[in-house]
């Protein structure tokens, strides 16, 4: 069925071809199970490739250190046990024609001492860190410079 709907058509950015302009963005739906996305989780993302998604971002928050508590059934991607489980989840949704696969990481572990000023930044992690529902700017009023 041909249309003229922009968001229904193909797009390029650079060396990546989307069929469409559909995505879904990071979220967690909170169905990993000990950290990896199994079954549950894997047919969810397939079920929107099936219904013609370009692009779905997973893991919402995925964990990568192991001093970062899971808040909400987040993805702990700080070994390779959960490699042989991406790879299933790309195949099951690259079967339906989504582009790619991307996926969000978090760390609200313990902020590094710069070794220079032995100063602990806070900076580098304070969104992880952040109640629920706060979301900080991320730039100052005014200026290009980031937080």
């Amino acid at each position: 069925m041909e249309t003229n709907d922009p968001l229904l058509k193909p797009f390029q950015l650079k060396g990546l071809t989307l069929k469409n302009r559909v995505i879904s963005t990071s979220h967690e739906p909170a169905y990993a199970e000990d950290g990896l996305p199994t079954l549950r989780y894997q047919l969810y993302h397939e079920e929107k490739a099936r219904g013609g998604i370009a692009l779905t971002m997973f893991g919402g928050g995925t964990l990568v250190a192991p001093d970062t508590p899971p808040a909400y059934g987040n993805l702990y991607a700080g070994d390779d046990r959960i490699v042989p489980h991406f790879r299933e989840l790309a195949r099951r949704v690259h079967e339906y024609g989504a582009a790619r696969c991307a996926r969000s990481r978090t760390s609200a572990g313990v902020p590094p001492i710069t070794k220079a000023t032995g100063y602990r930044s806070s900076r580098l992690r304070l969104s992880a860190r952040l109640p629920i529902g706060h979301f900080p700017r991320l730039w100052r009023t005014g200026t290009s410079s980031a937080w």
